[in-house]
C-alpha cells in the first residue's frame, strides 16, 4: 500500500507546484488524498469487474462442460449397447414384482443400465441446477434436456433408479422428474407432449411471446 501511496503523493505534490501552489498549503493535501482515494476506488472497480467476467466465463463452461459430458455418455451408450434398451419400454420382469426394492438383485447388464441412470441423473441435476439456481439455461434448453429424460423414462430401471436415489439427488429436482414424468405416464397422458406445452406456456408467461419448435419432417415417399 505505501509502495503505491509514495509516488502518488510525490506525484500530487509536483502537480501542485507546477500549478502555483504553495506545498504546504491545506489544498495539495486534500488533492493528494482526493487523487489516492480515486485511484483505489478505480483500482477496486476494474477488480470487481474482472471477478464478473472471470465468473461468467466459468458458468459459461460449467455448461459447456455438462454438455461434454452428456456427448461422453451418449458415447458411452453407443459402445455398451445392452444400455440402448432404455429408449424401448420394457417393464418389469415377473421375478422382480411384487417384491421390495431393495431385495432385487440386477443382473450383469441390469446393473449396467442402472449405473447409466445414475449418471443421467447425476448430470440432470446439476443442469436443473444451472436452471433453477443460477437461471442460466433458457426454457427452451432445459426443455431439450427433459425430453431426453422422458424418452429413456420408459425402462423398469428408470422408476427402480429413481427409487434408489431418491434421498441422493436434490428434492426439488426428484419432485419435478416425479410431476412431469412418472405422474403423467401413470395417468395414461402424453408426458412428452405435456412437457412442451409446459415450456411453451412458462415462455408465454415471461417473455410474452410463443416458445416455437421446428417442425416435424415428412418421411420421403
Amino acid at each position: 500500500m505505501n509502495i503505491i501511496l509514495v509516488p502518488l503523493q510525490s506525484i500530487a505534490y509536483a502537480v501542485m507546484n507546477f500549478f502555483g501552489f504553495n506545498s504546504n498549503t491545506d489544498e495539495i493535501g486534500v488533492w493528494v488524498n482526493l487523487s489516492t482515494s480515486v485511484f483505489f476506488a478505480a483500482t477496486i472497480g476494474v477488480l470487481v469487474y474482472a471477478t464478473i467476467l472471470q465468473r461468467k466465463a466459468i458458468e459459461v463452461d460449467e455448461y459447456g462442460d455438462l454438455r461434454e459430458q452428456h456427448h461422453d455418455l451418449i458415447t458411452f451408450q453407443i459402445e455398451n449397447k445392452e444400455t440402448l434398451e432404455i429408449f424401448n419400454k420394457v417393464i418389469i420382469p415377473q421375478k422382480y414384482r411384487d417384491i421390495d426394492d431393495e431385495k432385487i438383485i440386477l443382473d450383469k447388464d441390469e446393473n449396467l443400465i442402472f449405473q447409466y441412470y445414475v449418471a443421467e441423473f447425476d448430470l440432470y441435476e446439476r443442469v436443473w441446477f444451472l436452471k433453477e439456481e443460477k437461471s442460466k439455461l433458457s426454457e427452451y434448453e432445459w426443455v431439450c434436456w427433459i425430453i431426453f429424460m422422458e424418452r429413456m423414462s420408459h425402462h423398469w430401471i428408470f422408476r427402480y433408479t429413481f427409487n434408489q436415489t431418491r434421498t441422493i439427488f436434490d428434492d426439488g429436482f426428484m419432485d419435478y422428474i416425479r410431476e412431469k414424468i412418472i405422474n403423467r405416464q401413470d395417468r395414461g397422458e402424453n408426458a412428452r407432449e405435456k412437457i412442451i406445452k409446459d415450456a411453451q406456456d412458462e415462455y408465454q408467461r415471461k417473455y410474452g411471446k410463443e416458445l416455437v419448435f421446428a417442425n416435424k419432417a415428412p418421411y420421403q415417399k
